[in-house]
């Protein structure tokens, strides 16, 4: 691997930020003109010039119709009104490790969302695409944010390891044995440990720079960002035991002396920016020179910290609005609208002007004419004019006012915008779902270019939270009852677990469409379902938080998942008295029958085959316990009751005559039976006949120990399963 030396990554810079040099002014001026101060020095005297009703000849006024930031505004609100996000999703939705790894992920994504307030800044990001034109993050793990876990120890001046005594005085160690063991390590409380956390650094395009002979910007072999940064933080990113640390600060403090010309974006002005230091992030992608990327940050003097990409994992997540032709880069729509812009703003200023030039009426005489005035009444005023008097009305610009409305209706025309929005308010939910996709269209490219974003940058936190997520992390992104599972979290990667980012457009209106058709399928199928299936149906509903109303029904079928995985993994999962058998015979035998059964390790499948076996059993033990519930004596007590049922009797036809405890002991054994056989029905074939087959076999000894069976008023009653 050939390093870069700091001269070469010094030309690198000043041919990257050259290349694209008129792009970004055109990037620093959309934020000028998206927030209106393009003139702001003019208009800030323009009250003055107003309240004065005067201009000299050397005096212009120019003012701003801001129309640009409307239709930008309409655009972000329109692309943030479809709700762009993602979800993760399973590859293959019939294997349960990919969907559980789907769901860890997913768990991890809302984690990140929380911690991060990710949800907040999609919306900025979205606003950067559409005023800048380029939107850019980088995703980084800083050791040293986070919460603080401890501190290092503390050490003397030569060096060695202080320990706090009982009496709080900080000493060595004694070398004797039962004195050390009462001796703590020393707090540094200057050195704090902390549990690191990730960093989403937004980046903006003329901040962003790349190979001047790149065709797109995922082509780029190497990207390089500019920022300011403070020279405490700098020196933070020098190691202690750095051999060059002192050689390094000397980069930082030459850096640090130097003024440089910025753009404020918080100011959204130029100015000298003196006592900062001016860094440059080179990153490689990984290629034949660099297997796993890297990474170099130096300033102008010196390199202060290099190596390779954590992982190889590529960390700059990138998209753009409208592609420019012959070029990687993007603009923005302010590109279009900005001449229309700058007319209408000329156009008005004119009309100001000359309002307040022309504005008043004008009296012109002759000369010896004079206008004097005459008593007034309520509401009347009395002149005395002796001459020739000409009145000349004011004039307030109206030879312009024509040309600007033209001017507004093409711009908002060329921007595909209506001048005034459609205050109408759908109530039917066919309507409200029909406006939805008519958003959804008019937005639909930007939106798809700003979930692409997201997929990319999703998944390099996923990538690196495989890497740097230890136990505290993991346990507050999907909580302790899933900690057996973290494996599949570590080990799911694009090879074997493929785990793919869908977009989920879930605005409200997507959330009202999704919320009728589950309605409506519960309506007509909802009785047949079992128990988990109408979990699973209803923990997707939306506008509902069901995680605790849906936990009994759903326990169950975690329970069944954990042990799934966790016998994949090799461990010994035995069946208990207390489980949902019918739910595990059931699960059990789909995993036996998935393709990719037979790929296991032979003692694994063996463990599913036993595991099944005792679920069995169980089941068989249940189903005898319940035949042997329904023999014994008939009660015969009770009023008699004639039943619609006629029998012989000394030959002659008789209605049947029983006991009311009779009648409804049969009717319970009846119910009891059927629940039984509906219960039975429910497993596979081969299951309904193992279950059976040892439910019998376990009456037959029963009855063997009884001698043949139990006695039923006249009769013996066989085992019915």
């Amino acid at each position: 691997m050939k390093l870069k030396t700091n001269e070469e990554l010094n030309k690198l810079f000043q041919d990257a930020k050259t290349c694209d040099e008129e792009l970004f002014a055109e990037q620093k001026s959309n934020l000028l003109l998206v927030s209106g101060d393009h003139y702001k020095r003019i208009e800030k005297n323009l009250r003055e010039q107003l309240r004065g009703s005067s201009l000299t000849s050397q005096q212009k006024v120019k003012i701003t119709k801001n129309h640009t930031q409307k239709i930008c505004n309409r655009e972000v609100n329109g692309i943030a009104a479809l709700a762009p996000d993602v979800k993760c999703t399973p590859a293959n939705r019939d294997e349960l490790q990919d969907k559980k790894a789907a769901q860890l992920y997913q768990a991890v994504k809302l984690f990140g969302d929380k911690r991060y307030k990710l949800a907040e800044r999609r919306e900025k990001w979205i606003q950067d695409f559409v005023e800048i034109g380029e939107v850019a993050t980088l995703v980084i793990w800083n050791p040293n944010k986070g919460d603080l876990i401890n501190y290092h120890q503390k050490v003397d001046e030569e060096g060695q390891a202080l320990f706090t005594a009982p009496d709080g005085s900080e000493v060595r160690q004694t070398g004797n044995p039962e004195l050390d063991q009462m001796l703590k390590p020393a707090p540094d409380k200057t050195r704090p440990v902390f549990s690191g956390d990730f960093v989403f650094e937004n980046i903006y395009g003329f901040n962003l720079h790349r190979a001047p002979d790149a065709d797109d910007m995922d082509d780029s072999p190497y990207v390089i960002v500019d920022k300011m940064s403070m020279p405490e933080d700098v020196k933070a990113m020098i190691a202690e035991d750095d051999p060059e640390r002192e050689e390094k600060l000397e980069f930082v403090k030459k850096s640090s002396e130097t003024t440089y010309r910025i753009f404020d974006t918080n100011k959204l002005s130029f100015g000298d920016d003196k006592g900062k230091v001016h860094l440059r992030y080179h990153y490689y992608r990984p290629c034949m020179e660099y297997p796993q990327g890297y990474y170099y940050i130096q300033t102008e003097f010196g390199i202060i910290t290099s190596g390779e990409l954590p992982f190889g994992v590529w960390p700059i997540a990138y998209t753009g609005h409208t592609r420019l032709p012959t070029s990687p880069r993007h603009r923005s729509r302010i590109r279009v609208i900005r001449p229309y812009q700058v007319e209408i703003n000329r156009a008005s200023s004119q009309r100001i002007q000359h309002q307040l030039t022309h504005g008043d009426d004008k009296m012109i005489t002759r000369p010896g004419a004079k206008a004097s005035q005459e008593g007034t009444l309520p509401g009347i005023r009395t002149y005395k004019a002796f001459g020739d008097v000409q009145i000349i009305p004011g004039r307030v610009g109206d030879q312009f006012a024509g040309y600007v409305v033209e001017q507004i209706a093409e711009m908002y025309q060329v921007a595909d915008e209506e001048a005034v929005e459609d205050s109408g308010m759908a109530t039917e939910p066919l309507a409200i779902l029909y406006s939805s996709v008519k958003r959804s269209k008019k937005h639909g490219k930007q939106a798809k270019a700003i979930v692409a974003f997201l997929q990319d940058v999703y998944g390099i936190y996923f990538e690196l939270a495989k890497h740097y997520f230890d136990e505290h992390h993991f346990i507050k992104a999907v909580g302790r009852s899933e900690m057996i599972n973290i494996a599949e979290f570590r080990t799911a990667d694009k090879a074997s677990v493929s785990i793919t980012v869908e977009a989920a457009n879930s605005d409200a209106t997507d959330m009202l469409g999704r919320f009728m058709f589950t309605q409506n399928a519960l309506q007509y199928v909802g009785k047949n379902l079992p128990p988990e299936a109408v979990g699973q149906i209803l923990s997707n509903m939306p506008f509902a938080n069901s995680e605790q109303i849906l936990k009994p029904i759903m326990q169950n079928y975690r329970n069944v998942e954990n042990d799934i995985l966790a016998l994949d993994r090799g461990e010994k999962r035995p069946a208990e008295p207390d489980d949902t058998h019918d739910l595990y015979v059931t699960e059990l035998t789909s995993r036996i029958k998935s393709p990719d059964f037979k790929a296991l390790d032979p003692q694994i499948q063996q463990a599913y085959f036993e595991k099944r076996e005792q679920h069995r059993a169980f089941k068989a033990e249940e189903l005898r316990q319940l035949a042997m519930a329904k023999q014994g004596f008939v009660p015969m007590g009770g009023s008699l009751v004639k039943c619609d049922v006629y029998v012989t009797i000394n030959g002659k036809q008789q209605r049947m005559v029983l006991p009311y405890e009779t009648l409804q002991w049969a009717h319970d054994i009846v119910n009891k039976q059927g629940m039984a056989q509906d219960s039975l029905q429910k497993f596979a074939p081969a299951d309904q006949v193992a279950i059976a087959g040892q439910a019998t076999e376990g009456l037959m000894q029963q009855q063997n120990q009884t001698q043949g069976g139990v006695n039923v008023g006249n009769g013996t009653v066989e085992p019915v399963i």
